[in-house]
């Protein structure tokens, strides 16, 4: 369960959309296949905030899906670091009414809510 949870959160974050001006878009495999093997300056690309973040999300959920004992923290650490980047497409999308993007970033935030209330109720437990 842990191993197709991990996968399926990598797989809803790549498939999310973004459009921005000039008739430009593109779903967030593509943008990171473009950033990581089309850049002459690979460094100074990747050290921005939201780009390092998608990237600490993507490994630190594939270590989580398969290592032998991962750490439920890292697990976490993942979901949110991806969960800034969808966030953000989400975002423009609601600012823009595109219907493609927002419709894009609804199965990453339906396995969050699956996550959250399944594997940790006590986010949800009053006191």
């Amino acid at each position: 369960m842990r191993i197709l949870l991990n996968i399926g959160f990598i797989i809803a974050f790549l498939i999310g959309y973004m459009e921005w001006g000039g008739g430009n878009s593109a779903f967030v495999f593509e943008a990171m296949s473009e950033i990581l093997f089309k850049k002459k300056n690979l460094l100074e690309t990747i050290t921005h905030p939201i780009i390092l973040a998608g990237l600490l999300g993507l490994l630190t959920l594939l270590y989580s899906a398969f290592a032998k004992k991962p750490h439920r923290i890292a697990q976490v650490v993942g979901i949110v670091s991806l969960g800034i980047v969808i966030f953000f497409i989400f975002l423009a999308g609601l600012l823009s009414l595109n219907v493609k993007s927002l419709a894009s970033v609804m199965p990453y935030f339906i396995l969050c809510f699956i996550y959250f209330t399944r594997f940790h109720k006590s986010f949800f437990k009053e006191n």
